[in-house]
């Protein structure tokens, strides 16, 4: 997982993700043969995956057969949502481009200034699966991004509108890069009660829900643009249920050739009843258990306003190397949250990459200890153009046998190999003689 530092843009001039589509259309297949343990319990896997590409869409479909002991793994399948694993991706486009849209597991997704969303992940728990969409559409002086959480049995859903009031005067220019943003966030089944009556047949506490909706604005203007250096300050208000908070900020990112560098410095009023960032990487996790109690719950517990703050830190030495921390504190320490991460690229041979979420840290000494760890690392290595072998380890949670609707800590990994090969689609166009 890797995380620009830079407030999310709407426009895609602003962004310099090129499309990797690069050598036409074809049709791959892969099979991966591995095993490992899912919340410690072990497993052999078996899957199939068949991909399409050209023209700047991607489809993939995946036949993720797991065996247990007692022979196909049942968790796997014992949910809804659990049937968007046939759905590996269905994308057009690259983050960045100026329309990218995504039906795939949700990662790190931002919404404006990252005010409401920030980092939002839809799928925790591998036996809790939820295949996700999002969206970013951009004109000249307009557009919009869009997520939920599952196009099964969706439950979140997110938009972002942008404009830029002053476009028509000099385009990208200094006017031209003012933008404002009207997001608004909706949970429609939102945990409400403090304790779960029970549990589901998957495991899945069971609350009284009702809908929790989120809204606000933003702002942010370039102020400084050129091919070395970017200074970006940027503001927003928003809305949590009945809670109001505001943030400020200022974001700058550097670039050269081998090198680059972001920083982010943010101040945070959170009135009563609200804190930033509500919907991040852990969300689907704490809207069930914040502490001892759903995350809405907690939030309208709270009884004074109070301060927080954001810093972040990226650096990258392309193309090899790319690492961001992210800290967010908050005078109430069950808020508190730290996130870093770090991918290794070895060209197309190999490929290391971590990350790091905590939340709930109310002393400094707790910062080693948090009430909430979710991590990753996983590594490929390519031994010929289509053969490679992987590793996977997730620090992750599951639910507490012991104790209704809570999570516990648990262990999960995979080791494999996958091979297999990719054809080319001959087009019109490749048979058509080339000019001299």
């Amino acid at each position: 997982m890797a995380l620009s530092l830079l407030p999310a843009p709407a426009f895609s001039k602003e962004k310099e993700t090129a499309s990797k589509e690069k050598e036409g259309p074809f049709f791959q297949f892969l099979a991966t043969l591995g095993g490992g343990m899912v919340h410690r319990e072990g497993f052999g896997a078996f899957d199939l995956a068949l991909t399409g590409a050209g023209k700047g869409f991607y489809v993939t479909a995946v036949a993720p057969i797991r065996f247990d002991h007692n022979g196909l793994r049942v968790k796997d399948w014992d949910e809804l949502n659990d049937y968007g694993r046939i759905i590996g991706e269905v994308r057009y486009g690259e983050r960045g481009d100026k329309y990218h849209a995504a039906v795939a597991p949700i990662k790190a997704w931002h919404l404006g200034t990252g005010f409401l969303v920030s980092g939002y992940e839809s799928t925790i728990d591998y036996e809790h699966w939820r295949t996700g969409l999002v969206g970013s559409f951009s004109w000249l002086a307009a557009g919009f991004d869009l997520f939920m959480d599952s196009v099964i049995n969706p439950s979140v859903f997110g938009l972002r509108l942008a404009v830029r009031p002053l476009f028509w005067i000099d385009g990208d220019g200094i006017a031209g890069r003012l933008e404002f943003g009207f997001s608004a966030v909706a949970d429609i089944f939102s945990p409400k009660s403090k304790t779960a009556s029970g549990l589901n047949k998957a495991g899945v506490p069971i609350h009284e829900t009702s809908p929790l909706v989120a809204g606000g604005i933003d702002f942010r203007y370039p102020v400084v643009r050129s091919k070395r250096l970017e200074v970006t300050p940027y503001a927003a208000w928003g809305r949590v249920a009945t809670g109001d908070g505001a943030q400020i900020g200022l974001a700058i990112q550097t670039a050269f050739k081998w090198f680059s560098f972001g920083f982010l410095g943010e101040w945070q009023w959170l009135g009563q009843g609200y804190t930033a960032n509500y919907f991040d990487q852990a969300y689907m996790v704490d809207r069930h258990t914040f502490t001892t109690i759903p995350k809405r719950v907690a939030l309208e517990s709270m009884t004074h306003p109070r301060m927080g703050m954001r810093l972040g830190l990226s650096l990258g030495f392309d193309p090899f190397v790319t690492t961001w921390i992210m800290l967010d504190l908050d005078q109430i320490g069950e808020f508190n949250t730290f996130g870093a991460g770090l991918e290794i690229k070895l060209w197309e041979m190999a490929r290391v990459s971590a990350s790091l979420y905590t939340r709930g840290f109310t002393t400094p000494p707790a910062f080693v200890k948090p009430e909430r760890t979710l991590g990753s690392l996983t590594a490929s290595v390519r031994f010929l153009e289509y053969c490679e072998v992987f590793a996977s380890y997730f620090r992750d949670l599951t639910f507490s046998t012991t104790e209704v609707g809570n999570w516990s800590p648990s262990d999960s990994f995979m080791l494999g190999v996958r091979v297999g090969f990719q054809v080319p689609i001959v087009t019109e166009d490749d048979q058509q003689p080339k000019k001299p």
